[in-house]
């Protein structure tokens, strides 16, 4: 290991080369990686990633090597980030390769799995997070794809600054790559599932809490909201709508004015040509997920708490979504089961009421 390690140093091929090797070397071997860092070999990497003369391919290996050091234990990863390496990151998810932006923000990803790190709120890093943004719009799907997985991390470090990852999040880069998400022109690839579904997470976290998180959602002519909507209603991956469902839960869960949203979302009109809504499909699922996100949803929308409780209530009767959540009462999966329960208990208590109103 150490060996590989000195061949770093080397200006010709084999230096390159020797990034990768050692990178198979330790690839998912945790005593490998405690090895490492009980050598002292983090830090000669990060002397490395400092080092603004090695090449591309090289500084793409260190990055992978990091990232896989980092993968598997808390240690490793305090340890890294005592050394302060989060500037030498962000040169890196700017770097002209799309290979070296590629392996960044897979070590920051794995960098923000740090739940210690996270406590000690010394991941809140605004830098981080605009960084990531910006390769939303980068015209490599797959360097979309590794900016997600990080931001859907990174995200976690800023529950107590949400304000400030809010502001970011409104700027025109986010709101313009949410549009660009379920674009028909773009190419049809394999991870293109992925990227969507990471975005719908992405948003997920950060719409849930209070109404004053959930208006970001409707920012930009509600171009975020859309998206997503637009996305439900075609034939999208389980997994994207699994998120996207938890997503407009989240969303239910705000104001009237949020709620009524996501009620119009849910119940067809006469514009879109259909009978039937896509959460009734959603909660025939044979994805339990999928069936469990879709009642939470409807969960939040019949809550009696609301002065249109009783019309939301009538109206889901009526688009046959209630008549479907009756007949799941013995959903096999718990967490389905339960909230198709407190649905049907949230109707009978605006149910009761109505009837104490008018006696």
């Amino acid at each position: 290991m150490l060996v590989l390690v000195e061949l770093l140093e080397e200006p010709s091929q084999a230096g390159d080369d020797a990034s990768f090797a050692l990178l198979d070397l330790i690839a998912e071997k945790e005593d490998l990686h405690k090895q490492a860092m009980s050598i002292n070999i983090i830090e000669k990497l990060c002397y490395y990633l400092e080092n603004n003369s090695v090449s591309a391919k090289r500084l793409q290996g260190i990055l992978l090597i990091i990232a896989e050091i980092c993968s598997k234990l808390e240690i490793c990863r305090c340890h890294l980030m005592s050394l302060q390496v989060l500037n030498a990151l962000m040169d890196a998810v700017k770097h002209e390769s799309a290979d070296v932006r590629i392996a960044a923000c897979k070590c920051i990803k794995n960098i923000f799995r740090s739940i210690k790190n996270l406590s000690a709120d010394c991941l809140s890093n605004d830098a981080v997070v605009l960084s990531l943004i910006q390769l939303l719009q980068d015209s490599f799907t797959s360097i979309q794809d590794a900016a997600l997985g990080a931001i859907c991390n990174v995200v976690v470090a800023f529950k107590a600054k949400k304000v400030s990852t809010y502001q970011i999040w409104r700027c025109n880069t986010a709101c313009s790559a949410f549009k660009s998400m379920d674009s028909s022109v773009r190419l049809k690839i394999n991870s293109e599932n992925l990227i969507q579904e990471q975005a719908m997470a992405l948003v997920c976290n950060l719409v849930a809490g209070s109404a004053d998180y959930i208006k970001y959602a409707f920012a930009e002519e509600c171009a975020i909201l859309n998206a997503v909507i637009r996305q439900l209603k075609s034939n999208c991956a389980t997994p994207v709508c699994v998120q996207g469902m938890f997503l407009l839960a989240n969303i239910a869960a705000g104001d009237e004015f949020h709620k009524e949203a996501v009620l119009s979302a849910v119940i067809p009109s006469q514009e879109d040509g259909c009978t039937a809504s896509f959460i009734i499909r959603f909660m025939q699922s044979k994805d339990h997920f999928l069936r469990t996100a879709s009642v939470w949803c409807i969960l939040n929308l019949t809550n009696p708490v609301g002065e249109n409780s009783s019309l939301r209530i009538r109206r889901l009767q009526d688009a046959r979504i209630l008549p479907q959540i009756k007949l799941m009462v013995n959903d096999p999966w718990l967490d389905c089961k339960f909230g198709v329960r407190t649905v049907l208990e949230q109707c009978m208590s605006n149910e009761n009421m109505q009837k104490l109103s008018c006696s």
